[in-house]
Formats: C-alpha cells, sequence, structure tokens
C-alpha cells in the first residue's frame, strides 16, 4: 500500500478542521438567530395597570432596574421583576450596560446596605408578563413582541 505525498497528507488533514470550523460557525449563528430579539422589535417597559403617572424614559429605566429609585411617582413601593434568562433580559442588561454579574452584583451590595430587595425572577416572558400584572407597583422588561394582556406597555425609544 503507498504512502500518501506530504501534499495528499497535508489536504486531507486541513480539510478536516475547516469543515468543524465551519460547522462550529454554522452552529453558533443559527444560535444567536433563534437568540436574538425579533428584527426590528421595540422594547417595552411594562407596568402593572396601576401604576398611575409612569411616564418613563431611558434613564427613569435605569434608575428603576438599578435601584436607584424605589417608589413611583404616587409613593407606590416598585416591585421588580425578570426573566431569569432570555431575549428580553439580555436586551434589559444591554441598555442597562451591565453583564448578569455586574448586574447581581450591584443589587447584591444594595441589599446588605439596606438599600433595596432584589428583583425577583421568573422562567421566561409568560411568567414575567403574569407576574407584572398580578402585582401592584410591578415593572418589567420585555421586548415588543412578547408584550401582552394585563400590563401597560411602556415604548422606550
Amino acid at each position: 500500500m503507498a504512502q500518501p505525498t506530504p501534499a495528499q497528507s497535508s489536504r486531507s488533514s486541513t480539510c478536516r478542521p475547516n469543515a468543524t470550523r465551519r460547522a462550529s460557525a454554522l452552529a453558533w449563528l443559527v444560535l444567536l438567530v433563534l437568540l436574538a430579539p425579533p428584527a426590528g422589535a421595540e422594547e417595552f417597559l411594562i407596568v402593572n395597570p396601576g401604576v398611575t403617572g409612569a411616564g418613563l424614559d431611558a434613564q427613569a429605566l435605569r434608575d428603576i432596574f438599578l435601584g436607584k429609585r424605589v417608589n413611583w411617582d404616587d409613593g407606590q413601593r416598585i416591585i421588580i421583576f425578570l426573566a431569569r434568562e432570555g431575549p428580553s433580559r439580555d436586551e434589559l442588561l444591554k441598555r442597562l450596560g451591565r453583564t448578569a454579574a455586574q448586574f447581581v452584583s450591584g443589587w447584591k451590595r444594595l441589599v446588605f446596605t439596606g438599600g433595596g430587595t432584589l428583583p425577583q425572577t421568573v422562567d421566561g416572558d409568560p411568567a414575567l408578563l403574569a407576574a407584572v400584572a398580578r402585582t401592584p407597583g410591578a415593572v418589567g422588561f420585555v421586548v415588543a413582541a412578547r408584550a401582552g394582556d394585563g400590563v401597560t406597555g411602556i415604548a422606550l425609544p
């Protein structure tokens, strides 16, 4: 049996890693597409319908979700709900300019100094919508395509 020439040997060994890299890149691309929010979807701050005077902007969103604002204008306590994972949580963290670890660390610091209560986490957007709908003073963040009944949505710029 004839031995492969060096040129043949190097070609066959480089084809497999390239094919593996392409397959890996394709898998990552598919994963990113599946996890990305719908194209052109607006982001919404959602509040319990009982919250009044919630004229909120991007700065108010930051203040609420970073624990700097703890009461609504009418004095009602703000209760924050977050999806444990998914596009809505990822988009919120991106808007806040925080990684998940930075976000949790900041909240733990607030809790241990008596400055706040940890946001409550739920499993996904449907549970987030339901929790905000049934909890007075509640607030959450979702991409528009996932907004639903029972909450008041405030579109964010």
